[in-house]
């Protein structure tokens, strides 16, 4: 394809070589003729040539290992020119914003007949999620710039990024760790068994001498004794209600709010399992609702990561709805931790009182995005973006209000202490079952 320098000069040219036909000049009329035979020449090659061998150019692209977060991965692309001349061409990936890129990714070559050339990358994404790599860019141009192709090949690959084990495992032995000791969490090793331990008083005669608790013996006098107190276990499940919709998908792109709303509800996951009460899980994502029943192992949290893996945020959410839904959808009782960041809340308008099914508590989770949001540093836009973020937080506030007068437990909670916040929850939940 001749580019518009390409046809000014021609049509200069071509102006010039009429122009001293017209006015006789002889010297003027062999120079335009040669200039214009040069030039109309090298197009006209070109487009014979070089220009169909770059759509003859066979480009392969081959992703090594599985995707996962902040893990770098290698990526090779391979040229092989079929045709009997050299071929030069520039070429480029069209990669995501989630992928840090290092190596060669775009870059120049010249091809001999019948070659075969390789270039090698790496990519890192920073966030979950079905992405595509591609198409590949591929463009060649004569020698004097004055014409260009540029070819979009059909090279897309679509690939799967699983959440992060580094960050998985780090959340779960730091940040749990510290909610172990300073809130009291209690990870119960006779549950399943019928009856766990809660305490202790003095010992009556009508007791089991079996229940004594040796080591609190002579605590005070000497010569006291204490039995131990036991309960009727009190397994739970918790289903984590999770908004996947487009409000989900905002943030810088190594902070985006579904990727480390998953990591958080993830870690959360795994503590519950340890504890060994049952996890599921409950997407919104495109209009369609996916449910993981609730499960006493870790297979509903590998399924979950499978699942995050090969989708995207998509859709809109309805909180009335979901909560509504979510109370139907799950069968036994269960604690509901529905997380959200309700990116329109100033457009929410419910109609009615939530209702409320029994056997099924409602905690709501509403993510305050300010922390995964990229704020100037200074000037009228740092402003301008505080003010934003502070308006939308009244925003969230005052649909907590009305949630808590629904009888709703609800809190608003940015995505440092989403973890903390669910673990709170699962601890009150934990020591309230009845029974």
């Amino acid at each position: 394809m001749i580019r518009k320098s390409g046809l000014v000069l021609l049509s200069a040219l071509a102006f010039e070589l009429l122009e001293s036909l017209f006015l006789g000049y002889g010297y003027y009329i062999i120079v335009a003729a040669v200039l214009f035979f040069v030039v109309s020449s090298e197009v006209l090659i070109y487009n014979v040539s070089y220009s169909r061998d770059l759509w003859r150019l066979n480009v392969t692209r081959t992703v090594s290992g599985r995707l996962r977060k902040n893990r770098s991965c290698s990526v090779t692309l391979s040229f092989t020119n079929p045709t009997t001349r050299h071929l030069r061409f520039s070429f480029s990936e069209s990669l995501p914003d989630v992928f840090y890129v290092e190596g060669d990714s775009s870059g120049s070559y010249t091809i001999p007949p019948g070659g075969h050339v390789e270039f090698t990358y790496r990519l890192r994404p920073m966030a979950i999620g079905l992405y595509s790599i591609g198409p590949t860019v591929v463009q060649t141009q004569d020698a004097f710039g004055l014409c260009l192709d540029v070819r979009d090949i059909r090279n897309t690959q679509e690939v799967k990024v699983a959440p992060s084990i580094a960050d998985v495992h780090s959340q779960r032995s730091e940040l749990m760790s510290n909610i172990v000791f300073t809130m009291g969490v209690h990870y119960s090793r006779k549950v399943g068994q019928g009856y766990d331990f809660y305490g202790i008083r003095e010992y009556q005669e009508t007791d089991d001498y079996r229940y004594v608790a040796w080591s609190r013996f002579g605590m005070v006098n000497g010569e006291d004794i204490y039995i131990k107190q036991m309960e009727e276990e009190r397994q739970l499940d918790v289903v984590f209600v999770l908004d996947y919709s487009d409000a989900a998908n905002i943030g810088a792109r190594d902070r985006k709010v579904f990727d480390r709303m998953v990591s958080s509800v993830i870690n959360c996951a795994y503590s519950i399992v340890r504890n060994r009460d049952g996890v599921g899980f409950l997407l919104f994502h495109g209009g369609r609702k996916v449910l993981i029943e609730p499960r006493r192992s870790r297979e509903p949290i590998e399924e979950l990561e499978r699942l995050v893996s090969g989708i995207r945020p998509a859709g809109s959410f309805n909180l009335e709805q979901a909560i509504e839904e979510a109370q139907d959808m799950v069968k036994k009782d269960a604690l509901l931790f529905l997380i959200s960041p309700l990116a329109h809340a100033e457009s929410l308008n419910f109609k009615q009182r939530i209702k409320h099914r029994s056997g099924k508590r409602v905690f709501v989770f509403i993510i305050d995005p300010s922390a995964s949001v990229e704020i100037p540093g200074s000037g009228p836009e740092r402003r301008l973006a505080l003010g934003v973020l502070m308006k939308h937080r009244k925003d969230l506030e005052a649909i907590r209000q009305f949630l808590a007068g629904n009888g709703v437990r609800a809190r608003v909670v940015d995505m440092n202490h989403l973890l903390l916040a669910m673990s709170s929850e699962y601890r009150y939940g934990k020591i309230s079952v009845p029974g």
